[in-house]
């Protein structure tokens, strides 16, 4: 027996309570437990309801609010923006809410579903593909981690093992830190029931840790290039030709996303590349997190002009102790110094000042983020099947067109050594 807040209940045993808008059915059943992977007792019953509509989404909006609090790439401002924005008509929501016996919310999972005509019916993250919305996990509240994602994670066992009963094919849930508990207790659980599971890494996330203070920091570079940044912060705070303007009001939002536009467009586009902004649901989609962001006291974007124009902008995203910058625009054409440098030099001893941690860089490998001694997080996707004969076959399909990729991407890599014999016929 294993005993606590929740009761002792056997150890191989879990009693779940599993919710639909079309009904419910209660399922107990013999498994096999992890204890060391175990931090808390499971719970007697918990009831996991799947959110289909807006309306109700919206009811728990307040709750969901407070899970996210400090994880703004799952915060339904950010997840409600992008459905708004990106949203199509082979999509549905899909957000799985876990609820103890009384009906107190104790985590979610934000998922959609996606209907491919390769892949079927695929369960995804909010927020996921082209904006890169980064750190995404099962949401709960502290201490219940365990508990929450085993209850999702029956959830989806349960739904995934019939063709014509279940409501999902494949799991492309993409992107979160390799070491995410919440994570890996999921990936864990579904492999042991039977799901073929597949984890790649992708592109990492850069994060600069400056909780020791701005001295601290600088320490970690080399001596030239920590001169370089003490000289910025003090030409940026100085004033004169500098000014820093912070957007704390909607309808400041309208003006600094104009500029920040133009900025990235200019510089994306004197390298022949489309940038972000070309697509105007980008834009929109900036614009709603904005506003959402300043109402709940998130938003962290910021100008700096030199000589009356912007030459370095940030939109970027606040937790209790991390700036995420998310996007960013930088006259290179400029005669300021640096101006990329400066405005960074300027908001990492600002997050300093607000009693901050650490600036994330978030995904991509420029080389920029190396150079201010940012750290690179590892960062994966994970792809679940269900256990159904034609969806095994689409994972060995999937499997098979993976390596394929796999090995041109080495192929094209490799030097291809000539044949001397066909030279000298030549």
């Amino acid at each position: 027996m294993i005993g606590g807040e929740f009761g002792e209940v056997p150890a191989d045993h879990i009693r779940l309570m599993l919710h639909t808008r079309e009904g419910s059915f209660v399922q107990e059943r013999p498994r096999e437990v992890d204890l060391h992977a175990m931090t808390r007792p499971l719970p007697l019953s918990l009831f996991v309801e799947t959110l289909s509509n807006e309306a109700d989404v919206l009811s728990i909006q307040d709750r969901w609010s407070e899970l996210a609090c400090n994880d703004p790439f799952l915060h339904p401002m950010w997840c409600m923006s992008w459905w708004e924005c990106y949203r199509t008509h082979e999509m549905q929501l899909r957000i799985m809410v876990v609820r103890n016996s009384h009906g107190d919310i104790l985590g979610l999972a934000p998922f959609y579903l996606r209907v491919s005509p390769l892949m079927g019916r695929e369960l995804r993250f909010l927020g996921d593909g082209i904006i890169c919305s980064e750190y995404l996990s099962v949401l709960a509240s502290p201490g219940t981690e365990t508990e929450v994602t085993l209850a999702i994670a029956e959830a989806l066992h349960q739904q995934g093992q019939s063709e014509k009963r279940g409501t999902w094919d494949m799991l492309d849930l993409d992107c979160y830190v390799s070491d995410d508990r919440c994570m890996g207790i999921l990936k864990n659980y579904m492999q042991e029931h039977g799901h073929a599971c597949h984890v790649d890494e992708v592109m990492g996330c850069w994060r600069i840790d400056f909780s020791e203070g701005w001295e601290a920091y600088l320490a970690k570079m080399s001596k030239s290039r920590r001169n370089k940044g003490r000289r910025l912060l003090k030409q940026v705070q100085s004033g004169g030709p500098y000014e820093v303007k912070w957007v704390e009001h909607h309808s400041q939002i309208e003006a600094f996303m104009n500029n920040l536009t133009n900025l990235h467009q200019s510089r994306w586009q004197g390298k022949g590349e489309s940038g972000c902004f070309a697509d105007p649901k980008f834009g929109k989609f900036l614009r709603q997190v904005a506003v959402q962001a300043i109402r709940c006291g998130r938003a962290h974007l910021m100008q700096l002009n030199y000589e009356g124009l912007p030459v370095a902008m940030q939109f970027g995203l606040r937790s209790d102790t991390t700036i995420f910058s998310y996007q960013v625009g930088v006259d290179t054409s400029s005669t300021a110094e640096s101006p990329g440098v400066a405005m960074n030099m300027f908001l990492i001893h600002d997050g300093v000042q607000r009693g901050l941690t650490g600036i994330d860089f978030l995904r991509g490998d420029e080389p920029y983020k190396a150079t201010l001694r940012a750290e690179r997080i590892r960062t994966v996707r994970l792809h679940v099947f269900a256990r159904y004969p034609l969806a095994h076959l689409r994972y060995r399909c999937w499997r098979t067109a993976c390596e394929a990729k796999r090995l041109a991407k080495d192929w094209l890599k490799t030097p291809q050594k000539s044949n001397p014999a066909i030279e000298q016929e030549a």
